[in-house]
C-alpha cells in the first residue's frame, strides 16, 4: 500500500488484492520517522453473502383487514418493501412501497395481497429479496358454513375454523365438528348457526340443513321349487321407501348382479335414502334336497310269457311335491307306464 492510499484517515484498498496487510502510521518529527504499532487487516474481494430475512405476521383477515408484518433476520438495511396481487406468478408486476423500517403496517385491504422486503447488501453494492408473504383477504360475508350429505351423516364446510355449531331441538349437531347425525335427527329443515372468531373476523354464518325419514324396508323368505333351482329375489321385497340394492351374504358382502335369478343361499335387502342412511334386512332362500330313490327290488315271472313279474321302488325322498313316475324299458323309449303319488 501507499500513502497515498490514505485520505482523512481513511484507507481505500478497493483495488488491491486480497490478502493480509500490516497497517503502521508514520509520522516525521524533526527529520526522524516514528512508526505506530501495526494493525493487521484482512481483506477479500468475494461479496458478502446477504440474507433477504423472513417476513411474518397477519395473513388472514376480512375486507377491509389490517395488520403487520415484520421482517427479521436480514443481512443489510431495507431500502424499500413491495406488494402484488396473490397469487404470486412469473408475470406478477411488483408495486414499491416507500417504506425502510423493519416493521410495516398495512389497513383497508380489500384483496389478498402479496408482500416482500428488497434489502441491500450493507458494503453497497447487490440487492436481495425476502420471502413473500401473503396475506388472504375475505371479500364476500366474512364466514360461512353448508353442508353436504353421505352415509347418513351431515359433513359441514366452513372458510373460518375453529367456531362451534348449533341448532333448534330434533337435530342432533355436533357442537365442536358440526357433523348431524341423521339417522338420530327427526326429519323437517333447520337452520344450523354456525359462530367464528379469528382475528378480525367474528360473527354467525347459518345455513339450512334438511332431515330426510329414513328409509323403511319389509321382506319375507323365498323358497326354490327344485334342488339347484332359481328365485327371483326382487320378490321379496314387500315395501319398501328409498332406493334397493341386493347383495349375498358371507364375510363381506358382495353386490348380486343378477337379483332376478338367485339360487339358494343367504342375502341382504338395502334400502338407501337420498341422505345415504341405510335400513338392511337378510333374506334367505331355501332349496329342497335333489330326489333321491333307495334300492329297489324285483320279482321274475315264473313262466315264459307269463305277467307276474313285479318291480317294487325303494324309498323316494327330496323333491318337492308330488311325485310322477314313469316307465320305461331298457332300450326302448316307448313310455310303459307313468303314476303319480
Amino acid at each position: 500500500m501507499h500513502k497515498n492510499d490514505i485520505t482523512a484517515n481513511i484507507l481505500g484498498v478497493n483495488s488491491y488484492l486480497a490478502g493480509t496487510y500490516r497497517i503502521r502510521r508514520v509520522v516525521t518529527v524533526a527529520g526522524t520517522a516514528c512508526f505506530s504499532d501495526p494493525v493487521f487487516l484482512y481483506y477479500s474481494t468475494a461479496a458478502v453473502p446477504v440474507s433477504g430475512g423472513t417476513i411474518s405476521g397477519t395473513s388472514f383477515g376480512c375486507s377491509p383487514a389490517s395488520g403487520t408484518l415484520t421482517l427479521s433476520g436480514n443481512g443489510g438495511p431495507v431500502i424499500r418493501w413491495e406488494r402484488t396481487a396473490s397469487p404470486v406468478t412469473a408475470s406478477s408486476t411488483w408495486t414499491t412501497i416507500n417504506h425502510t423500517n423493519l416493521t410495516y403496517s398495512f389497513s383497508n385491504l380489500t384483496s389478498s395481497t402479496c408482500y416482500r422486503a428488497v434489502v441491500q447488501n450493507s458494503c453497497g453494492g447487490a440487492f436481495y429479496y425476502s420471502n413473500v408473504f401473503c396475506v388472504s383477504v375475505i371479500t364476500a360475508s366474512c364466514g360461512s358454513v353448508s353442508y353436504t350429505k353421505a352415509n347418513c351423516v351431515g359433513t359441514p364446510t366452513v372458510n373460518i375454523t375453529g367456531g362451534t355449531f348449533s341448532s333448534t331441538t330434533g337435530l342432533n349437531v355436533n357442537a365442536s365438528t358440526g357433523e348431524i347425525n341423521l339417522a338420530t335427527s327427526t326429519p323437517g329443515t333447520y337452520t344450523v348457526a354456525y359462530s367464528y372468531s379469528s382475528g378480525s373476523c367474528s360473527g354467525t354464518a347459518t345455513t339450512s340443513v334438511t332431515v330426510n325419514a329414513l328409509p323403511t324396508l319389509t321382506v319375507h323368505n323365498l323358497a326354490a321349487t327344485c334342488n339347484g333351482g332359481t328365485v327371483d329375489l326382487t320378490t321379496a321385497v314387500d315395501s319398501y321407501t328409498g332406493t334397493l340394492s341386493y347383495f349375498q351374504a358371507g364375510g363381506s358382502l358382495t353386490p348380486v348382479t343378477s337379483p332376478t335369478a338367485v339360487t339358494a343361499g343367504s342375502y341382504v335387502i338395502k334400502a338407501t335414502s337420498t341422505d345415504g342412511c341405510v335400513e338392511s334386512k337378510a333374506v334367505v332362500v331355501t332349496q329342497p334336497d335333489a330326489i333321491a330313490v333307495g334300492t329297489s327290488s324285483k320279482t321274475d315271472v315264473s313262466c315264459f310269457g307269463g305277467t307276474n313279474g313285479t318291480i317294487t321302488l325303494g324309498t323316494r325322498s327330496g323333491g318337492n311335491g308330488t311325485y310322477t313316475y314313469s316307465w320305461t324299458k331298457t332300450g326302448d323309449a316307448t313310455l310303459l307306464h307313468q303314476q303319480q303319488t
